[in-house]
């Protein structure tokens, strides 16, 4: 099985062999050079797509928190629109704009999720979808608050504020009504002052103040029964209208306190993100350099063993060939010698074979040209 190989392969013309050999040396060296290249690129590839993924991370980052801000300076803007232009007129503006502002910070916060999903920040990153519905909640809650406020002609406001007249006018010039009348002014101030400057102390003032003019309105000399009753149920219409007033008022300082935590909760969670990008970027750029100087290593070591594979090509390309050859040259020294009845090996069709068939016909004709001399000079 040996043989037959070897004298097919010598079958092949030496120049084929020769390209076939080439060929093979530059393919080794070509895929050592495409295995070294699709690696650093790979690498490369890879390194880049982490490092643009964590800047894309902390750019969406900053969006969210500046659509959040864009939200809280709305409603800022919104809360004192409804001191100039009313609650219905500055609610019908402001909802549409912060909405935008949350479905806006809704879009990046859906860009994020996918490129955090399976990480340590998932879970805050979802809670973060809860705390901007909270946000919009917390939105609607100070829309109806300040709806429910009214004008000094409408909502609760302008209830509290025209029961409190009716006590008022209802008091004005009758005498021994005076303490009441005193009082109807005091609550009147204390409202006020209320209204300027919200807080829970003021509201437990007014409402105190509130109920001390209903007992001197029992009180008063100069009313009738029916006065007296007619005052009472709008001094207690007054008060009731101031309670709903002050719990609306609270809902807009949780509302407002609310609106501050979220958004520091939501910008914590955020920057944090943002930075884990930035760094996640810095690694993988860190990675891009020590990969690839272990790239480059691999490279060098593919090369050397193709540089190796390719040597050793050569050689048995080279003996193969160089070996017939030199039997050939051995043969033809021994002729000339005179050992013409030396072995030629023909292996093969070849260049070498054709030769080595050149020398065995030499061979032949040698030996018969010293037959018939023999022969000739035995017959002399």
């Amino acid at each position: 099985m040996r043989r037959f190989s070897i004298t097919k392969f010598s079958d092949i013309r030496i120049r084929t062999k020769l390209a076939f050999g080439f060929a093979a040396v530059f393919g080794v060296i070509a895929m050592v050079a495409g295995v070294g290249a699709t690696a650093v690129l790979d690498v490369r590839d890879s390194a880049e797509e982490a490092s643009a993924n964590g800047q894309r991370l902390n750019a969406l980052s900053l969006e969210l928190q500046r659509h959040l801000a864009n939200a809280q300076r709305d409603i800022s803007e919104y809360q004192l629109a409804v001191r100039t232009s009313g609650a219905q007129v500055a609610t019908e503006t402001y909802t549409l704009r912060v909405r935008s502002d949350l479905d806006a910070a809704r879009g990046a916060l859906a860009q994020i999720i996918p490129m955090v999903m399976g990480t340590t920040e998932e879970a805050r990153v979802l809670q973060m979808t809860n705390q901007i519905d909270r946000f919009e909640q917390e939105f609607e809650r100070l829309a109806a608050a300040y709806t429910s406020f009214g004008t000094t002609d409408s909502g609760l406001e302008g209830t509290f504020r025209t029961q409190l007249r009716t006590v008022e006018d209802g008091l004005a010039g009758k005498t021994g009504v005076e303490k009441a009348t005193a009082a109807a002014l005091a609550a009147g101030r204390l409202a006020d002052d209320y209204t300027a400057r919200p807080s829970d102390a003021a509201a437990a003032r007014t409402t105190t103040a509130l109920g001390a003019l209903k007992n001197e309105i029992d009180a008063a000399s100069g009313l009738k029964p029916d006065e007296k009753a007619t005052l009472r149920t709008a001094a207690e219409a007054s008060t009731t209208a101031f309670a709903k007033l002050a719990e609306a008022q609270s809902a807009v300082t949780s509302s407002t306190t609310n609106f501050s935590t979220l958004v520091q909760g939501i910008g914590t969670t955020a920057n944090r993100i943002g930075a884990n990008g930035l760094d996640a970027s810095k690694k993988a750029e860190t990675d891009i350099k020590d990969t690839s100087a272990a790239a480059v290593r691999a490279v060098l070591l593919y090369t050397l063993m193709g540089a190796l594979l390719a040597a050793c090509m050569v050689v048995v390309l080279t003996r193969t060939i160089t070996g017939r050859i030199a039997r050939l040259v051995d043969a033809s020294n021994r002729m000339s010698l005179g050992e013409l009845d030396v072995e030629i090996p023909v292996e093969g069709r070849d260049e070498v074979g054709q030769l080595a068939e050149s020398l065995h016909r030499m061979q032949a004709s040698l030996r018969a040209a010293i037959e018939r001399l023999r022969a000739r000079r035995a017959a002399a």
